[in-house]
């Protein structure tokens, strides 16, 4: 069948002018990381994606150059590029460096989509961007990649609850572990 790539990703969220002083607010950069990490990551995986491309990587101190004032042309809807030279000079890494960095660090170029599943059931509040729903849904959200080569597992884990920690099992064949992860986070496991 067809391979599916997702291009033009580009991580979005709330900056300041200059970018070192991006994320000021510790809350900013958790609502970020969840709403990238489940919008570009996570469902893009999730939906059959074999990659995603963020297509802006630098930006000047003043969020530059661009075409459009924001993502979609709208000076509210703020595209963050993966690094900000700031006042400076010097590169600031942006939450999708962060994003992108969690997956490389583990998943080996070749590597594929696995199926995985977790949940916490009961219902947590939509990431921040999302639209609200009447539906319940999980505060965890996965994705699994198995590396060629060696073989190797990698379960990539966010938990989109802005509050509370979320515990979680994983089984695969005849192992098992438990673990725990912080609200507004992401976490990845090998083995």
């Amino acid at each position: 069948g067809a391979r599916i790539y997702e291009t033009e990703c580009s991580t979005q969220g709330a900056y300041a002018s200059p970018p070192h002083d991006l994320h000021t607010s510790s809350s900013d950069f958790a609502d970020d990381l969840v709403y990238n990490a489940l919008q570009e990551l996570v469902e893009t995986i999730q939906h059959g994606s074999s990659s995603g491309m963020f297509y802006s990587l630098v930006a000047n101190a003043d969020y530059g150059p661009t075409i459009n004032p924001g993502c979609y042309g709208t000076p509210n809807d703020n595209c963050l590029p993966i690094e900000a030279a700031g006042i400076t000079g010097k590169l600031v890494p942006q939450v999708g460096y962060y994003l992108l960095r969690q997956l490389d660090a583990f998943v080996q170029p070749g590597a594929h989509a696995i199926s995985s599943t977790l949940g916490a059931g009961g219902s947590c509040p939509p990431p921040p961007g999302d639209p609200a729903t009447n539906e319940p849904r999980s505060c965890l959200w996965s994705v699994a990649f198995q590396n060629p080569g060696d073989g190797s597992i990698v379960l990539f884990v966010l938990n989109s609850d802005p509050k509370r920690a979320e515990r979680f099992s994983v089984r695969w064949h005849r192992s098992f572990f438990s673990a725990s992860i912080p609200a507004s986070s992401v976490q990845t496991y090998v083995w």
